[in-house]
């Protein structure tokens, strides 16, 4: 009875002993090092978060392995810093000092040199000062760069064209016999081009969209042939989204061609201000 009662404390001793030394051993582990991006420092591994944007995820884990975790906190995900890359490129800095003789045509010069660029930096850089010189030139110019492959400079650049769009409508009013007024540096002709332009380059439909309703705050007289060329000469996605807007416009009157849209204008403000 004495032995057994012996060796039952020895056994309870042993896992006391087993456990404070797993204990022990753990707290002295040293932390795994998680790397921190490029040039970042590393730190202690910690549990695994949703994905974080740009990595890649879609590695298969090895037969009999559970698939690894697709993020890990403390991993820094790269973002373009542009101000300062600009700041370094001799095409921008030359920018900068066009800008300050606040001359038109020498600042579409250089943009359209920057937009041209294939450098993701000076097409980044053109669209500060293209929405700057707000008129027409500038907004084909932007028209250009909604179609980068860099999604930023992209998003930017459609919200340039807004801000043109926005100006350009303080810049055109009706008089009380319907007739079109419009600031002596609108070039209507210009403007009906490069939004055309502007419109048939768009990439997918939420750039289109975006652009389509700018457009239709503008005067009926504008927008309207704008529609009209987009329904002409635009893909079928398009046309099904002029046919919409001009639908809109026209407050469900059915105008669905340039010769329904010509009656419509005159009927509309009793005189034809801007043929379609």
């Amino acid at each position: 009875m004495h032995k057994a009662a012996s060796l039952l404390i020895l056994a309870l001793f042993l896992v006391v002993g087993a456990v404070f030394f797993g204990l022990r051993r753990g707290e002295s582990r040293p932390p795994v090092p998680v790397s921190q991006g490029e040039g970042g420092e590393t730190g202690a591994a910690a549990p695994p978060l949703a994905p974080v944007s740009g990595m890649d995820t879609s590695s298969p884990a090895s037969p009999g392995e559970e698939a690894p975790s697709p993020a890990v906190a403390g991993v820094v995900v790269s973002v373009r810093d542009w101000a300062e890359e600009e700041s370094r490129d001799s095409e921008v800095q030359r920018m900068q000092e066009i800008l300050d003789t606040n001359v038109d045509v020498d600042i579409l010069a250089q943009a359209e040199f920057l937009v041209d660029s294939a450098s993701e930096v000076r097409r980044h850089a053109a669209i500060a000062p293209l929405q700057w010189v707000n008129n027409p030139a500038s907004l084909r110019l932007l028209g250009r760069l909604v179609q980068d492959p860099e999604p930023e400079i992209a998003s930017e650049a459609l919200d340039a064209i807004g801000g043109v769009l926005d100006t350009i409508a303080t810049q055109v009013n009706t008089d009380e016999n319907g007739e079109l007024e419009t600031a002596e540096e609108l070039d209507l002709d210009e403007f009906f081009d490069s939004a055309t332009e502007t419109l048939l380059a768009c990439p997918d439909q939420d750039s289109l969209d975006v652009l389509l309703f700018k457009i239709s705050t503008l005067d009926v007289s504008l927008s309207l042939p704008i529609y009209l060329e987009l329904l002409e000469n635009g893909l079928d996605w398009q046309k099904e989204s002029a046919l919409e807007y001009m639908d809109n416009v026209t407050h469900g009157d059915g105008v669905t061609n340039r010769e329904e849209a010509y009656l419509w204008l005159q009927q509309a403000n009793g005189t034809q201000r801007v043929d379609p």
